[in-house]
């Protein structure tokens, strides 16, 4: 497993270290206040001119770009509980991939920022007596729009200290838990949309004399569908048969409680590059339709970030 992440990573991550030092060559762009591009600090127009807030400090801490496009590769801690399959609790580990997209729109005076994440996931877990296992898969895609409410800037330099965005935005999953040990419903289904809410704080700071930035983020479901059986509902009677029992319910989080909490750490390379290191953390539970299930996953990841 750690050979086929190693590999899958670099598979991922090698286009972008091309493309970041093709940038880094042509030189760090800047923006004004209002978010439009200006010449690049190397270029004869861009000389002695420095962003606002940024005077004196370091080329890499001169560029201030809007838009971040990363590309994360993480290794999962997992534990599963579905009562449609069992009744016991499995425990395993597996493979995640998460690719996020941040920039501003032109609304609110580009305070307003759209943000679009999407994840894949793959594991394995094993109950308490090791004779069997389940195989799952999730996908995870959702689109955010957090409003900057609260910058902070530094005394001594005026630069950007820290940072704080709220909003709301759009969560679809869909995912199988796959039980080895067979029976008349050997797997499980697992459809939602939901309406979410949105928060994210920053901190900027140097380390070795290199900007970094440590970023946490939280994602909680309000209200949305989801898709589950009745218990002891077979798939073939809903899909062939057609005996629809209330399969599509309205949740809260007080009967699907979920929550995505993603906590990075930044810190540049070069001008236009980054890596990462984090955690995030997936906890989702449901109680519908006579059914408890529970899949938390605990992730460490690593990747790399593009500052456009």
């Amino acid at each position: 497993m750690r050979e086929i992440s190693f590999w899958i990573l670099v598979l991922l991550l090698a286009p972008q270290l091309r493309l970041a030092a093709q940038d880094d060559a042509q030189g760090p762009p800047t923006y004004s206040p209002e978010g439009e591009k200006q010449p690049p600090t190397n270029s004869p127009e861009g000389e002695n001119k420095p962003p606002l807030g940024e005077v004196g400090r370091g080329s890499m801490f001169n560029v201030q770009c809007p838009k971040e496009s990363s590309t994360m590769l993480g290794l999962s801690g997992v534990t599963q509980w579905d009562t449609y399959l069992s009744n016991e609790r499995y425990h395993g580990g597996g493979l995640t991939i998460l690719s996020q997209i941040s920039r501003p729109t032109h609304w609110m005076q580009r305070r307003l920022y759209v943000q679009h994440l999407t994840q894949g996931n793959l594991a394995t877990a094993k109950p308490r007596s090791d004779k069997h296992n389940t195989i799952s898969g999730f996908f995870h895609w959702q689109v955010a729009w957090q409003y900057h409410f609260l910058g902070v800037r530094s005394k001594e330099d005026g630069s950007k200290k820290w940072e704080l965005n709220a909003g709301a935005g759009i969560q679809t999953r869909l995912g199988f838990v796959y039980n080895t040990l067979g029976g008349n419903n050997p797997a499980s289904a697992r459809a939602a949309v939901n309406v979410i809410a949105s928060a994210q704080a920053r901190h900027h700071f140097g380390l070795w004399h290199k900007p970094c930035t440590a970023t946490l983020q939280a994602d909680i479901p309000l209200t949305g569908l989801m898709f589950s059986p009745d218990y002891g509902q077979s798939y073939y009677e809903i899909f062939s048969l057609g005996h629809y029992s209330h399969n599509v319910q309205m949740v809260n989080p007080f009967r699907a409680f979920q929550t995505n909490m993603l906590l990075t750490l930044d810190c540049r390379l070069k001008a236009r590059t980054a890596i990462r290191l984090g955690w995030q953390g997936q906890y989702m539970q449901s109680d519908v339709n006579g059914i408890k299930t529970q899949d938390f996953y605990n992730n460490l990841i690593i990747g790399f970030v593009r500052y456009m």
